[in-house]
């Protein structure tokens, strides 16, 4: 069974027994993969016209790239490490805030009875700490 799951299987040519040493150490990656990216709304194509479609898969793609990055680099070690987009969207970036505009600041004010504060906090510091490459 494992050898019809093989990376060769997919395109990349690779050997039957490489392939499968592949997948016996991160089974159905792929399929995660394009299961996390279809619950970030990228099989939605909600009008007729290519343009308005092909963006919303862009933005789809992006916000998957985004979700990828802070799992590496700011839940590293965290219960969301291995979390799924679905999960870290609803526990992490799902937060009822209210937004204040002034002329020199953006105030932003978490909800009061928001439960993972202190994981927000920890990811929040992480993400501060990581230098700025240009």
């Amino acid at each position: 069974m494992r050898e019809n799951l093989t990376s060769s299987s997919y395109g990349e040519g690779l050997e039957t027994g490489r392939a499968s040493a592949l997948v016996a150490r991160q089974p159905f990656t792929r399929q995660n993969r394009i299961k996390e990216q279809l619950m970030l709304f990228s099989d939605r194509t909600s009008t007729h016209y290519l343009r308005s479609n092909q963006l919303r898969l862009y933005f789809s793609s992006i916000a998957y790239v985004l979700l990828q990055m802070l799992r590496r680099l700011g839940l590293e070690g965290t219960e969301l490490a291995k979390a799924q987009c679905s999960s870290i969207r609803l526990k992490l970036l799902k937060i009822g805030a209210l937004i204040r505009v002034t002329v020199r600041k953006v105030w932003v004010s978490l909800a009061g009875g928001y439960p993972h504060v202190e994981l927000f906090r920890q990811v929040y510091e992480k993400l501060c700490a990581v230098p700025v490459r240009h």
